[in-house]
C-alpha cells in the first residue's frame, strides 16, 4: 500500500492507495502505452536518453513503441495493461525479426509518420537530425542508424506474467538476447481520481550496451601488430573480436570473456595499436 501525506495547518493525515487492476480503474493499454511514448524516462529512467520512433497503429502488424538508443540500436517495447504470458516473447520476436534488415530510410518513413500523428502538418526534422541531437553527436550519418548486428533490445511490460514467460526470458537472456520484463504497478485512492504509476526503470534491469549474461565489468587491454598487417585492429573493431595470440598462457590472459559477449570501445591509439574494449 502507498500512502499520500496531507498536511493542514498543524494537522497531518494519510490518504491510503492501494494497487489495483488497469481494468478496475477504466484504463486502455493505450492509455499506458502513449504516456510511456510521450515521457520514455518513465522506463529507461534519467540515466539513458532514447529518441522514440514509432507506436502501434491499429490494424498494422507492429510493436507498441519502437525507439532508437544512444548507441543507434533499436528498443522493441510491448505494453500489456494487466498479464502477459509466453505467446507476448513469440509476438515480440517476431516483430524483432521483421525488422532485421531495415535501414534508415525504412525508420525515417516510421518516424516521419509518427510525428505527423502527434503534430499534424508542422515541419517535422529528420530522423538524423534528432538522432544527433540526442547523442549530441553531429558526425553520426545515416548508416550509423541503426546499428548492427545484433542491434535489437526488447522489452515487455506489465503487471504481472505467467511463469512461463519468466522462465523464457531467463533463458534467452543465458544466451545474451537482450530481453527484459519490467514490472509496473497501479495504485488509486477509493474514488480512483488520483492514479498512481510505480515502475522500475529499464537500466537497473539492463543498462545499455550491457551484456545480459557477462559477468565481466572490466577493461579488456589487448595489442595488435600494426607492423606487418596495417590497421589490424580495424577489422577486430568491425567484427567484435577480441583474441591473443603468440603466448604460451595466453588462454589465461583472457579468462573471463565469453563466447558472444560484445565489445565496446573505450579508447583508442593508432600510433601504438593498443586498444582498450570493455
Amino acid at each position: 500500500m502507498l500512502f499520500r501525506l496531507i498536511r493542514e495547518a498543524e494537522k497531518t493525515d494519510f490518504q491510503q492507495f492501494m494497487k489495483r487492476p488497469a481494468s478496475e480503474l477504466c484504463l486502455l493499454e493505450k492509455d499506458v502505452e502513449n504516456r510511456i511514448a510521450r515521457h520514455p524516462e518513465l522506463l529507461f529512467g534519467s540515466g539513458e536518453k532514447v529518441l522514440v520512433v514509432a507506436q502501434s497503429v491499429s490494424g498494422h502488424s507492429m510493436a507498441d513503441a519502437l525507439a532508437l538508443d544512444a548507441e543507434g540500436k533499436l528498443v522493441i517495447v510491448e505494453i500489456k495493461r494487466d498479464w502477459s504470458d509466453r505467446a507476448t516473447v513469440g509476438q515480440l520476436l517476431e516483430y524483432a525479426a521483421a525488422m532485421t534488415g531495415k535501414n534508415y530510410e525504412d525508420l525515417e518513413e516510421l518516424y516521419r509518420n509518427y510525428w505527423t500523428r502527434l503534430n499534424g502538418e508542422s515541419p517535422c526534422v529528420s530522423l538524423l537530425e534528432e538522432f544527433q541531437k540526442l547523442t549530441e553527436d553531429p558526425t553520426i550519418e545515416e548508416k550509423d542508424i541503426p546499428k548492427r548486428p545484433r542491434g535489437h533490445r526488447i522489452c515487455i511490460v506489465a503487471p504481472d506474467s505467467d511463469q512461463g514467460l519468466r522462465r523464457i526470458i531467463k533463458w534467452l537472456q543465458e544466451y545474451d538476447v537482450p530481453i527484459s520484463f519490467v514490472p509496473f504497478a497501479l495504485y488509486a485512492d477509493n474514488d480512483t481520481s488520483n492514479i498512481l504509476l510505480e515502475i522500475e526503470p529499464l537500466p537497473k534491469v539492463q543498462a545499455a550496451g550491457e551484456s545480459v549474461g557477462g559477468k565481466w565489468d572490466g577493461d579488456w587491454f589487448f595489442n595488435t601488430n600494426e607492423t606487418y598487417k596495417p590497421d589490424a585492429y580495424l577489422n577486430m573493431f568491425e567484427q567484435d573480436v577480441i583474441a591473443i595470440f603468440g603466448y604460451d598462457d595466453g588462454p589465461a590472459r583472457l579468462e573471463g570473456s565469453s563466447a558472444g559477449e560484445s565489445l565496446r570501445l573505450r579508447q583508442r591509439k593508432r600510433s601504438s595499436g593498443s586498444c582498450a574494449y570493455r
